[in-house]
């Protein structure tokens, strides 16, 4: 699982994207458990998925650090808003 190699590695991502239709545990169940590993708590994540819904406004407001992505036809502007969302990252990072 990948939570358990998250807990159990050295290194510790700078973001993480999750989509949030997964098949066995979605995007909520996801950030439930991955909210309780301590080493994770303040790393961000980016939900994606193709709707915005009320699931993940519960998500956005009940877990820090996270934001959504929509998902996109257009692979540039996936790209575009992708490099948004790091570069935003790296400079929040800097402060």
């Amino acid at each position: 699982m990948v939570l358990k190699k998250l807990q159990d590695s050295k290194l510790s991502p700078d973001i993480i994207f999750l989509d949030y239709n997964m098949l066995y545990l979605n995007g909520m169940g996801f950030l439930k458990l991955l909210r309780d590993i301590k080493g994770l708590k303040r790393i961000p994540v980016v939900l994606y998925s193709r709707s915005s819904g009320l699931r993940i406004e519960e998500a956005m407001t009940k877990f820090r650090k996270v934001q959504f992505l929509k998902k996109r036809a257009n692979f540039r502007k996936l790209f575009k808003s992708l490099q948004k969302i790091i570069l935003a990252e790296k400079s929040e990072k800097k402060v």
